[in-house]
């Protein structure tokens, strides 16, 4: 004796079709939150600056967008195993850039995976916490509480206070950062901020650095990476080469930041 399709037990498509509404709504809350974390995570040099980086702009995208932050932090949990397993794979992510401090750790052979996913979980949980009990309680002066417990297994409890004693940022100011490498077009790769900071330190004195200095100072060995770099930045406005006929008259290229880059730049630093 067959089952028809009629047997379905009532309500399941229109069940169907919520769950395939909220993984929607996950997806989209997950790209924009992505939007602000990633660029400003990326756009740092040293770990430590990337982590209290992305924890700083995940806050202030969930203060902004509290019912995309609550479903991402809190209400996905209560998803399908499709959804569920698609948080995890995110939450992998997490655990990786958080893994990298070891490579920067005072006991790395101490540490393994699991102590990144410990952070990680640690962090969401005390997120999970606050959204429930106190939904409308700022959560910007949390960044240094949480940037130091994710730091102190690797670099240890001076490192982690100093991260709490650190002021928090302006709200206003956290979004013109967001919004300036919003903006600017192109990926922020190490090299690409290492690029900036050794124009921005030439300042505005000079006749600009060649190609080979930029790479020198950006510690970049292969000139011909360097070239290619230097043509995507001024192609987005970046930079600008201030000796327009330097191969022609045979001449060592002469690059300046733009003012576009300037403020680029600026947004990439930590230090208020």
């Amino acid at each position: 004796m067959s089952v028809a399709p009629s047997a379905e037990r009532p309500g399941s498509s229109r069940a169907s079709a919520g769950e395939d509404s909220i993984a929607d709504s996950f997806e989209e809350a997950l790209r924009r939150a992505a939007d602000q974390i990633v660029p400003a995570y990326h756009a740092q040099t040293r770990w430590t600056a990337a982590i209290r980086a992305a924890i700083e702009q995940l806050l202030v995208f969930i203060e902004k967008n509290p019912s995309q932050g609550r479903l991402l932090i809190v209400d996905s949990l209560r998803g399908d195993d499709t959804l569920l397993a698609r948080r995890a794979r995110v939450l992998d992510h997490l655990i990786d850039a958080v893994d990298r401090g070891r490579e920067h750790a005072r006991a790395p052979s101490c540490l393994t995976r699991t102590d990144a996913h410990g952070a990680v979980g640690a962090v969401l949980s005390i997120l999970h916490v606050r959204l429930i009990t106190e939904p409308d309680a700022p959560l910007a002066p949390l960044a240094g509480k949480l940037t130091g417990m994710v730091i102190l297994p690797y670099q240890g409890p001076v490192a982690a206070s100093r991260q709490t004693r650190r002021p928090t940022p302006r709200a206003s100011v956290a979004a013109e950062r967001v919004e300036m490498l919003a903006e600017a077009g192109v990926r922020l790769t190490y090299r690409t901020v290492r690029v900036l900071r050794a124009l921005a330190a030439q300042g505005g004195t000079g006749a600009g650095l060649s190609n080979r200095q930029v790479a020198d100072h950006a510690g970049i060995a292969d000139q011909g990476q360097c070239s290619k770099l230097l043509s995507r930045l001024a192609r987005h406005g970046l930079i600008e080469n201030t000796r327009r006929n330097a191969a022609r008259e045979g001449q060592a290229n002469a690059w300046k930041l733009t003012v576009k880059g300037a403020r680029l730049e600026w947004a990439t630093r930590r230090e208020r």
